[in-house]
């Protein structure tokens, strides 16, 4: 079986209350929605296995059921009444998280999206795991880039990275955490970074930013194109790049 293909990125996001985020969760997930067809059945997670919800098609359930998907029993919330419930207007130092997904069964060509924001730390994430099976088109470069674009529209995304666990494993540099790791292919909203990427490297800047990738599809990526990704690893870690302040 492939690798599991997962997109990760960074944003910038201020403390969300509840139900701030759960409007901002429905135009993201509501707008991959509109990518293609795989994403049209969705499934909110909750915290447990019995939690597993479907979202109506016209989003009518979203906001309730969210809102009891998020709650965290061991976070003691915040409210502009001083009350320590979990309220629409709560906020949280930890911000708010929940997972999505059209099916529980990888055969079926499951995706997964899970999406953070609104914690003290202001940063937040729409990662997506594609499917593993039925869909190679998320394997190539131009539709990764395309799918890219499409969240630039509704979230303003400061750097993302698309891998699988074996390529991660290969580049990670585990001594340093970065927020933003080198994967198969990378977005940075900062132009400047493309002018430290090796010319042997495909780049592309665009209006939202830019982009470069080890190889047009993940499968052919090469032991030389793995050694050249960890040298733009260290170049850009020492240059702060891979870093959100």
């Amino acid at each position: 079986m492939k690798d599991m293909l997962e997109l990760i990125t960074r944003f910038k996001c201020s403390m969300l209350t509840a139900n701030e985020y759960i409007k901002l969760s429905e135009i993201i997930i509501s707008h991959i929605q509109k990518f293609d067809p795989i994403f049209e059945i969705v499934n909110s997670w909750g915290d447990s296995a019995s939690s597993w919800t479907k979202i109506e098609d016209d989003f009518s359930n979203f906001s309730s059921i969210v809102f009891q998907h998020i709650y965290d029993k061991e976070i003691n919330y915040k409210n502009p009444t001083g009350s320590k419930d979990f309220l629409l207007d709560s906020i949280s130092w930890a911000g708010f998280s929940n997972s999505y997904s059209n099916t529980k069964k990888s055969q079926d060509g499951k995706y997964t999206i899970t999406i953070r924001a609104g914690g003290e730390d202001g940063i937040g994430f729409v990662n997506v795991k594609f499917p593993l099976i039925g869909h190679e088109k998320f394997h190539q470069t131009d539709t990764i880039k395309k799918f890219i674009e499409h969240l630039l529209s509704v979230v303003p995304l400061l750097a993302a990275y698309v891998s699988t666990d074996s390529l991660f494993d290969q580049v990670v540099d585990y001594e340093k955490p970065y927020d933003i790791q080198i994967g198969w292919l990378n977005y940075f909203k900062n132009i400047d970074v493309l002018k430290n990427i090796p010319h042997e490297i495909s780049k592309q800047a665009t209006k939202e930013g830019v982009y470069f990738w080890l190889d047009d599809e993940v499968s052919d990526i090469s032991s030389e194109k793995i050694k050249l990704a960890i040298n733009v690893r260290d170049m850009l870690g020492d240059l702060g790049y891979l870093n959100i302040e």
